[in-house]
Parts: structure tokens; C-alpha cells; sequence
């Protein structure tokens, strides 16, 4: 058990960052990351900033890091520019499938992306849990949420 006097003085201030996706400033936070990576020279095309502000960035901001990492990686030469080309054709599918629909309800959407991984894995829940990124219990849980 965790002393309680102990937790009140390093809890002394709590502080809420919104979730990549629900970020405005990913452009920003997409040349931070570049600097960061040594490649404050490089910029994003605007086809492949509209796909990234699009997608839902599940792993947050150390996926949108590896993401670049693998881009500058797949350069050649000097190019400046990084562009849908340089992403990893399985993280390129991943980011047409997963980009946010506009409209619809949460739940209709939630239920169709499950339904759909159930669907390519014939039906396997382990396989489709490990693809949507949740555990079994989670898929299970959400499929009886969403009474399917």
C-alpha cells in the first residue's frame, strides 16, 4: 500500500494533454518532432500532413515519432520533402483504413471497424483484438457494449 502522505507531495500538480488526435497543432508538433530528430530541414508534404491530421493516431505521439523515423529512413539522397511514399506500405493502408469518416455516429463507426477486422481474420478474436491494438477482454467487452 502506497503511503497517502507520500502521495500528496508528489501529486501536487496534475496535468491533462489532449490525445494526438484530438490536437489542432499537429503540424507543429510533426516539425517539433522532425528537429528533434535531427531533420529540422525537412518538411511534410501537404498530401501527407491532410493524412496525418486525419488519422486517429493510436499510439500517440511516440507512433507519429517511429512514423517519421521510418520516413526520414526511407529517403534517398537529399530530398527535403517527406511524402506518402516514404511510409511503410502496411502503415500507408493503415492510414487510408483508419482515417476519421466524416460523419456518422461513434458507435456505428466503432462497430463496423470491429466487425470488418472480424471479417479478415475469419472470425478470430485474438487475431482481431492484436490488430485493432486492445486486448481480448476489450474486444469482448466492446462487442457486447455495442450488442453484436
Amino acid at each position: 500500500m502506497f503511503r497517502e502522505d507520500l502521495y500528496y507531495r508528489i501529486n501536487g500538480v496534475s496535468v491533462g494533454l489532449p490525445s494526438l488526435r484530438e490536437r489542432e497543432d499537429i503540424s507543429q508538433l510533426i516539425d517539433t518532432v522532425l528537429s528533434k530528430l535531427g531533420a529540422g530541414h525537412v518538411t511534410v508534404s501537404h498530401e501527407l500532413a491532410e493524412l496525418f491530421a486525419h488519422y486517429a493516431w493510436p499510439g500517440n505521439i511516440r507512433q507519429l515519432e517511429m512514423v517519421l523515423r521510418a520516413a526520414l529512413a526511407m529517403r534517398e539522397g537529399n530530398e527535403t520533402e517527406l511524402t506518402p511514399e516514404h511510409l511503410s506500405d502496411h502503415f500507408l493502408e493503415e492510414l487510408h483504413a483508419s482515417t476519421r469518416p466524416s460523419g456518422g455516429l461513434i458507435r456505428d463507426q466503432e462497430l463496423e471497424l470491429i466487425r470488418s477486422t472480424l471479417d479478415s481474420y475469419q472470425g478470430n478474436v485474438s487475431a482481431a483484438a492484436q490488430a485493432l491494438g486492445i486486448s481480448r477482454a476489450t474486444l469482448y467487452r466492446k462487442l457486447k457494449q455495442l450488442q453484436w
